[in-house]
């Protein structure tokens, strides 16, 4: 039930229906009402949690002893959700082992972003790589995905990572696995990186273009680090159009995002490529995949979730704060203002 309650789809069983309006209510709304509501702090933490999953309005709590503060009913939760409704309150470095934890239980092993590893083999397969190639994947995250393709095709992987956090997390599980020389993640501004020149066969990178504010000069990077015939393949947020990268909807997503958002359309990326002197071969619309893929994950994870453990650990906050910021990508990939799309291109 939570994957559709999650995406603001959910339908009330009969005996407990909501409202009308609660009902229809977004995810974030109701997560925000849940937390910031004047006596929400007066219910145990998994009669809340479990509230909020099954979009249920709870009862009035019983008065709290006089003086009592918030935090002191609720001291776990106090603790690990602090700002959590806040994304402006979000350090400069976004990422902590929490988080990391907490989406890897959503999206599987080594994984931060929809699809899972599965995703990002199935996004490198059209390039044909084997043990006499060497690659470079575009923000490489914790390097699950580097580790796998370099695995799966025998190929030679560097993964590129701005992240001190994750690079860290990389590099100790890539010597854990024996794979440091193999596939190796290295910290570099997504921004300006430094990379070798013309000396990788193949680019590929998954959900993170959209982050990086000078994409024609990343691209002319690209390019220059690629060798004849070498190929570029991506995944990546776009604007349906020029009217939507002004809409409301975008608008609304951008505040929710942790890391400035600096949107193109697939046209846009079209135009940059071919000024490159890159063959475009593919702009696939795959926003009805990646949607799937959001629902599944959150929908599976949830319905494992141990409420007892959860409200005893520090991942709570974390835990609400990543579904709401799932939940609000969602609602603008469903809105059409939003879609991701796979780009593959090749090098004349």
């Amino acid at each position: 039930m939570f994957g559709s309650a999650l995406f603001g789809r959910e339908q009330p069983s009969a005996g407990r229906a909501l409202p009308r309006d609660a009902a229809r209510t977004s995810i974030p709304r109701r997560l925000k009402t849940w937390w910031a509501g004047p006596c929400s702090g007066r219910h145990p933490f998994k009669v809340r949690l479990h509230a909020w999953w099954e979009g249920l309005v709870l009862p009035p709590p019983p008065p709290a002893p006089e003086g009592e503060e918030r935090a002191a009913t609720d001291p776990v939760l106090a603790a690990s959700v602090k700002d959590a409704a806040d994304p402006n309150a979000l350090p400069s470095e976004q990422w902590t082992q929490e988080r990391v934890d907490v989406l890897e239980s959503v999206f599987g092993g080594g994984a931060l972003t929809p699809g899972g590893i599965p995703a990002v083999l199935q996004l490198v397969k059209p390039l044909g790589l084997d043990p006499t190639t060497s690659v470079l994947e575009f923000g490489a995250g914790i390097g699950g995905a580097t580790r796998a393709v370099a695995e799966e095709f025998g190929t030679w992987v560097t993964g590129i990572e701005s992240s001190p956090v994750l690079v860290e997390i990389a590099k100790v599980r890539a010597h854990t696995s024996g794979m440091a020389k193999k596939a190796p993640v290295l910290q570099e501004s997504l921004d300006a990186p430094e990379i070798r020149a013309r000396y990788y066969n193949a680019i590929y990178s998954r959900d993170v273009l959209y982050t990086v504010g000078k994409k024609d000069a990343l691209i002319g990077t690209f390019v220059q680090a690629l060798r004849p015939k070498g190929q570029i393949t991506f995944i990546d947020y776009v604007g349906t159009d020029d009217l939507a990268l002004v809409s409301s909807e975008i608008a609304a997503w951008k505040q929710r995002e942790p890391v400035p958002v600096h949107l193109w359309t697939a046209e846009r990326y079209r135009q940059a490529l071919t000024m490159q002197k890159l063959d475009v071969r593919t702009v696939e619309d795959v926003t009805e995949e990646v949607r799937r893929d959001i629902v599944a994950a959150w929908g599976n994870y949830l319905k494992t979730l141990d409420l007892k453990t959860l409200s005893q650990s520090t991942t709570a906050g974390v835990m609400i704060q990543e579904a709401e910021l799932w939940a609000s990508r969602f609602k603008v990939l469903a809105s059409g203002r939003l879609k991701a799309v796979r780009i593959y291109a090749m090098k004349k």
